[in-house]
């Protein structure tokens, strides 16, 4: 995957068009993308063994045109009351973007590095990324201390 759709903004008349996948810096970086396998099932499912061409796009309206953002919005928030998640306040609530850093904390928690986190982010700067989420590598680090502070309390006895 290497394109990724381009919303102009209400006040520019350029329609809805494909862009090289960027980074969330204004450098840009190449980012890789790959899916979990229960995903690429999913996924084939959706779409069966047919090869889409260059031009098409995964997910696609009747009209083979893209899904806009607003109606990712309103699938999600469907998502949200269906699975009855429950937040308190609005800065609470889940939003679309809550499932990168979702991801993200996913794969701190399984080990990965800050260079790794950075470049599947698509972030030029490590620093940023462990700034976003020290709490998660400090979290992780923590666990991975414990682990062995038991591995040596418990040596020989399991």
């Amino acid at each position: 995957m290497s394109k990724q759709l381009s919303v102009p903004n209400r006040f520019d008349p350029t329609p809805a068009h494909r862009v090289d996948l960027k980074s969330d810096s204004d450098e840009g970086s190449g980012r890789e993308v790959f899916l979990d396998d229960g995903l690429a099932k999913l996924l084939k499912a959706h779409r069966g063994d047919r090869i889409p061409r260059a031009d098409e796009w995964v997910f696609m309206t009747a009209r083979q045109t893209p899904y806009s953002q607003r109606n990712i919005s309103r699938a999600f928030d469907d998502a949200i009351w269906t699975a009855k998640i429950v937040w308190h306040s609005k800065e609470d609530k889940p939003t679309f973007h809550s499932l990168r850093h979702g991801f993200a904390s996913a794969v701190i928690a399984g080990g990965a590095d800050q260079g790794h986190v950075s470049r599947l982010l698509g972030h030029t700067d490590p620093g940023f990324t462990y700034r976003t989420y020290v709490h998660e590598f400090d979290k992780q680090a923590k666990q991975e201390q414990s682990k062995q502070a038991l591995g040596v309390a418990y040596a020989g006895v399991l």
